[in-house]
Order: C-alpha cells, then structure tokens, then sequence
C-alpha cells in the first residue's frame, strides 16, 4: 500500500526520482518546500497547478484532477521527503541548519516514530 494518498503525486515522485538529474530533483525540493508553507488546506489545487508550483511547469496528465490541500500537504512531505533521499545528499552538505529524524528525537526526547507522526500531522 502506497504512503501517499494521491496516485498522481507517487507517479510524479517516481517519476522525478527515475529521471531528473539530482540538480533539478534539489531545486524541485526547493520549490516544493516552498509550495508546502503557502498551501492552504482547506483549498483545492488542481493538479497542473501543482506541478507549475513544483516542477516549474504546467504538466499535461490530469488537467482536471483535483487535490485537497490537506491530501497535497501529506503528499508533498512525502515528495520532499522521496526526492531528497534519492539524491543521497547528506545533512552537513546542505549549506543551512538541518535537523534529521533522529536529531529532533534527541531534542525533545521522543522517539523516531513519534517525530515520524508529528511530520504526518
């Protein structure tokens, strides 16, 4: 069973991961990133909208598939989060204050899967 809770968002992740050299994967977390702290959950996006939004451009596949904000947030983390582990990157060669799982797990004393539902909520 799939994380995420949209077809179209894991075919676009796949996709992405299989294909796009790391530049354009990193620049795409980026815009993604950005995307993600503008999103209202309580709208709807359609999804060329969302790939103008992340890709950079209005994609041609489900011009009429729309998207809850809440699904997209979920979906999105789980874009970031698929994307930037394909790029094998790790935390100290970022070039800006990174915290990973484990890192906030020791911060606040909880465990990784609680950090893990706290990203889900």
């Amino acid at each position: 069973m799939s994380r995420y809770h949209n077809p179209a968002i894991k075919l676009l992740t796949d996709q992405q991961v299989r294909y796009a050299p790391i530049e354009a994967r990193m620049k795409q977390v980026e815009r993604a990133e950005d995307f993600l702290t503008e999103l209202e959950r309580e709208k709807t996006y359609l999804y060329p909208e969302v790939s103008q939004q992340v890709l950079g451009y209005k994609g041609e596949h489900y011009p009429n598939l729309e998207i809850s904000g809440e699904e997209l947030a979920h979906d999105l983390r789980l874009f970031i989060e698929d994307l930037s582990g394909s790029a094998n990157i790790n935390a100290e060669s970022v070039g800006e204050p990174v915290l990973t799982v484990k890192d906030v797990s020791h911060r606040y004393n909880v465990s990784t899967k609680t950090v893990d539902r706290w990203r889900d909520q």
